[in-house]
């Protein structure tokens, strides 16, 4: 750090006295630097103060007396007449530089900066005493380096190449290029058609969500318990995701992330309810034929696990080896059925569907082979739903593959057709589940339409007589 404080003083006498006080004012720039454990660079650049005082006297006598330190003032005296005295004591203050370093490198430049300040007296015919008393300012910069972290995390990105990543769409047809190659259709919905087909269908998934509510209502209302009410009860729910997934945001997220997802979704729900409907038809014939008194041939627990654990598996198998081809296509958020896929989407339902209409024929079609000590209201629930399963669970499946074909075909009037299957499934859902219980058929029969639907059944008639020969 270097400080220089020049002063120089000249005197030219005329006949007056003439004194001239200079005020100095140094300034001690002290810096104290406290690193921390980063890197700092502290640049201190403190100030040196050189005042210069110029005094132009007349005709008198000049006397300089000039008291240094570290400095070198110039003093020019020219005497004349009278007497002037002119007192300069300048201060040169050394600035203190502390620096503390830590484990971390830090570096003090000093740059010294020269300010000169000059004063000029110029004295008349009267007298003047000018006083130099030199004031010392300390200028005291403390300079604190402030830490900041600044983490930067560079997180590699590895890319899968799959057959689509992206929906490229050239021509500006909401249909992503890739799949446009592969549909034999060519229609896109789109403008006042696409807003046609959001409203019916919303307005169909609202319908079935509608009545499946109702059903669970009405059943808690009229006390339709018991683990065959369990199996109708898990069968109504997943119908709801169902229709939400493929009735509203089927063709909503078309263009959205979220569409794999949904595609996804679909593809587990239809094979859920579907091996619901197979583990219904074992407990509904198995109570027609009398094997058990009570909860059907299996233990109740696997009714309401095995139908969830089974959806699993065609879902994630088709997901896992098919994911380029879960959604992402612009036009809907359900399959193309140009593509094997599609299969994926068919086959495990309907193969269980099969299944279940099947069992549950055999108990339509056999003898009344139910006992006194069976439980009453699970053999009549088991006569009934034996009756009712084949055409319940196919309704749903026809809707269910109107509205894949319909979504992949972008063709208006097919998904107005599943529409109209929506309309009629949700009623239908409704006196499936609740005609089969004794408690709603009591209360709600009548001979005229609608309560002729909850006629009850009659006990079974006694052998005709067979004359003697």
């Amino acid at each position: 750090s270097t400080t220089a404080v020049t002063s120089t003083s000249t005197a030219t006498p005329t006949t007056t006295k003439s004194t001239t006080t200079v005020t100095l004012t140094t300034t001690t720039p002290t810096t104290t630097v406290t690193p921390t454990s980063t890197k700092s660079t502290t640049t201190v650049t403190p100030t040196t103060t050189t005042p210069t005082t110029t005094v132009t006297p007349t005709t008198t006598k000049s006397t300089t007396t000039v008291t240094p330190t570290t400095t070198t003032p110039t003093t020019t005296v020219t005497p004349t007449t009278t007497k002037s005295t002119t007192t300069v004591t300048p201060t040169t203050t050394t600035p203190t530089t502390t620096v503390t370093p830590t484990t971390t490198k830090s570096t003090t430049t000093v740059t010294p900066t020269t300010i000169t300040t000059t004063t000029t007296v110029t004295p008349t015919t009267t007298k003047s005493t000018t006083t130099v008393t030199p004031t010392t300012t300390t200028l005291t910069t403390t300079v604190t380096p402030t830490t900041t972290k600044s983490t930067t995390t560079v997180t590699p990105t590895t890319t899968t190449p799959t057959t689509i990543t992206t929906c490229e769409n050239i021509n500006n047809n909401e249909i992503c290029d890739e799949y446009e190659s592969w549909r034999c259709e060519r229609a896109v919905l789109s403008g006042t058609a696409y807003t046609i087909v959001k409203i019916v269908m919303y307005i169909a998934t609202i319908w079935v969500v509608l009545w499946c509510i109702a059903t669970i209502i009405v059943n808690i209302l009229h006390k339709n318990t018991g683990h065959h009410r369990w199996i109708h009860l898990l069968e109504e729910i997943g119908i709801i995701v169902l229709w939400i997934s493929i009735g509203i945001l089927n063709l909503t997220l078309r263009n959205n992330s979220f569409c794999k997802v949904n595609s996804a979704i679909i593809h587990y729900f239809v094979v859920m309810v579907a091996a619901c409907f197979v583990f219904e038809s074992i407990f509904a014939n198995a109570m027609v034929h009398n094997k058990k008194k009570l909860n059907g041939s299996n233990p109740p627990l696997v009714n309401y696990v095995v139908p969830v654990l089974i959806a699993l598996i065609p879902c994630l198998v088709t997901y896992f080896t098919n994911k380029e081809h879960h959604g992402v296509n612009g036009m809907h958020c359900f399959v193309i059925t140009e593509l094997s896929i599609m299969y994926a989407f068919v086959l495990p339902a309907a193969a269980l569907l099969m299944i279940a209409s099947f069992v549950s024929s055999l108990g339509n079609l056999a003898c009344d082979l139910t006992s006194s000590d069976q439980d009453s209201n699970q053999c009549y629930w088991a006569k009934k739903s034996c009756k009712i399963l084949s055409f319940l669970s196919f309704w749903m499946f026809f809707a269910y593959l109107t509205c894949m074909f319909g979504s992949s075909s972008q063709r208006l009037w097919v998904l107005i057709l599943f529409v109209l299957q929506s309309l009629f499934l949700g009623p239908l859902i409704f006196v499936a589940h609740t005609f089969c219980h004794v408690n709603t058929s009591s209360k709600w029969y009548r001979p005229s339409l609608p309560g002729r639907f909850y006629t009850p059944c009659h006990s079974s008639r006694a052998l005709p007589i067979i004359p003697p020969l």
